[in-house]
């Protein structure tokens, strides 16, 4: 779902490019099945529109601040 949200990004402001980079792997198992489903997703056109959030996402308004705390000593743009 994600990939595809990019896609549209990328075409809307930039043509349609875009590069994806991999970084990590420290479960392989996982890595390897992300990669397969991004590059499956690149391989196809983007979805037509956004598709709805599933799921619960009620916690994210708690753990969003604490994601932005933890990541603002190395990204200057999270910094309050």
């Amino acid at each position: 779902a994600m990939t595809g949200h990019v896609q549209r990004l990328a075409r809307h402001c930039c043509g349609g490019q875009l590069a994806a980079v991999v970084e990590g792997g420290y479960d392989l198992v996982s890595l390897e099945e992300c990669l397969d489903s991004t590059v499956m997703q690149l391989a196809k056109n983007p979805p037509p529109e956004e598709a709805p959030v599933t799921g619960d996402t009620a916690r994210v308004d708690d753990v969003l601040p604490m994601v932005r705390r933890a990541l603002a000593p190395y990204w200057m743009s999270l910094a309050e």
